[in-house]
């Protein structure tokens, strides 16, 4: 009786199992954007509308070019407000440009006593900005944002299991998404192209998440780029602190004061 017993068990264990992973393989995009809203506290930004990030930042697609750390990593303070502002200020060694995005223009302004300069960000940098300052992130209420999103096969990066999503924004932007089948936090995002080809694209790599105030925050991310030579590398961005909804004058977006 205790085998006949033992067995029923192993037999029910392995349906459960079965169930659990047909489950999962079948989940659909409403599914699957549900429990990512839900596991990343998206509902909690409602009352965020800035946000300061304290972060070091190494550029380690330079290390091919010096290996000296201080000519490669910055003390960073990055400011947002939500779908409107963005401000990266760089307090580097031999001194860095400082770059914003406000009332739609983009701006660079050195160390030296030059006034500032508007600039074209490029499309991989234009698209780190907007995904900073759109807090709850671009699937979030994809469809009033006038976005599309398809949930395509789920794949399989460095021995990791993921779902797959593709969105693409009213500019033909194409981002695509991996999400992990057992946070459903964000893992990596890719611009352009798949990473499932096995090929370098620009993409970013979401790590460390902690929460604060109920919102899971990825405390490092590696953007994947190349230099101007075409080397590969990863911009590491290490964040040290959050502080939401901080107080500070809004003319900082202009770039017009000197730090």
């Amino acid at each position: 009786m205790i085998i006949v017993s033992k067995i029923k068990f192993l037999l029910l264990i392995n349906l459960m199992l079965l169930f659990t992973m047909n489950d999962v393989k079948g989940q659909s995009l409403d599914q699957i954007l549900e429990k990512h809203y839900l596991a990343s506290g998206i509902s909690n930004f409602k009352n965020v509308q800035s946000i300061r990030y304290n972060a070091t930042r190494t550029n380690h697609y330079l290390e091919h070019i010096s290996q000296d750390s201080s000519e490669l990593t910055s003390k960073v303070i990055i400011y947002v407000t939500r779908d409107n502002e963005y401000l990266l200020q760089n307090f580097g060694f031999m001194g860095e440009d400082d770059y914003s995005y406000s009332n739609g223009y983009y701006w660079r302004d050195t160390p030296g006593p030059e006034p500032r300069q508007e600039f074209s960000p490029g499309k991989f940098y234009e698209l780190e900005i907007k995904l900073l300052i759109d807090f709850e992130g671009f699937l979030y209420d994809w469809k009033k944002k006038g976005y599309q999103v398809v949930k395509l096969d789920d794949v399989r990066l460095s021995q990791k299991n993921y779902y797959r999503l593709e969105l693409i924004t009213p500019q033909k932007d194409i981002l695509f998404y991996y999400i992990n089948p057992i946070s459903y936090l964000i893992d990596k995002i890719s611009f352009q192209d798949d990473l499932a080809d096995g090929k370098e694209h620009a993409s970013v790599t979401f790590l460390e998440y902690k929460k604060v105030n109920g919102i899971q925050m990825a405390y490092k991310r590696l953007w994947r780029t190349h230099s101007i030579d075409g080397k590969w590398g990863d911009k590491e961005i290490k964040v040290n602190s959050i502080d939401f909804n901080p107080k500070f004058d809004k003319q900082i977006f202009t770039l017009s004061k000197k730090k």
